[in-house]
């Protein structure tokens, strides 16, 4: 210890030789509470680090102090905005993929109405193809019919025609 009165103020430990300028992180998922924690001790170690080195450079205490604070405003700044340009990106993500449900949900009713109208005229059809199975089942009946009535009448025919000959034959 030199004695002087900045040393009380700037922990001692001296990990880099120049300021260490801080980065600004987007952080897209929360981090746990340890986790942050852990990321505010790093930062205030850089701080004081930051500090130390500008006195160490000859600089006063307090125009290290407030160099120091000016580049941490400026990664926050930074930081800020970095994040709240994440924030609208993925704001503008999510009305995005909003639109393109309400547009899929819309496509699924469409095709759910489609398919019901198809089953429905479906349906139709098959009571159009039973009524005309059951109509030329009837006609085929009617035909069976006619033609059982035709044979019955050439018979007879046939029969009056022999007996009308076998009639005047005989005299």
């Amino acid at each position: 210890m030199t004695g002087s009165s900045t040393e009380l103020l700037v922990p001692r430990r001296r990990k880099k030789s120049s300021p260490i300028k801080l980065k600004p992180q987007v952080v897209v998922q929360p981090e746990s509470p340890n986790a942050l924690q852990s990321r505010r001790k790093q930062m205030k170690t850089e701080i004081f680090d930051g500090i130390n080195d500008l006195i160490l450079k000859g600089k006063g205490i307090f125009d290290a102090i407030e160099e120091k604070i000016d580049s941490t405003d400026e990664a926050l700044e930074s930081s800020a905005t970095s994040v709240a340009k994440k924030v609208d990106s993925l704001q503008n993500d999510v009305k995005a993929r909003d639109k393109n449900i309400d547009k899929l949900k819309k496509e699924n009713s469409e095709l759910r109405e489609s398919l019901q109208k198809c089953n429905g005229e479906i349906k139709q059809m098959k009571t159009k193809v039973q009524d005309l199975e059951s109509g030329m089942a009837e006609k085929m009946a009617k035909i069976k019919n006619l033609e059982d009535w035709r044979i019955k009448a050439r018979k007879l025919l046939t029969g009056e025609v022999s007996e009308l000959l076998n009639h005047s034959l005989m005299s």
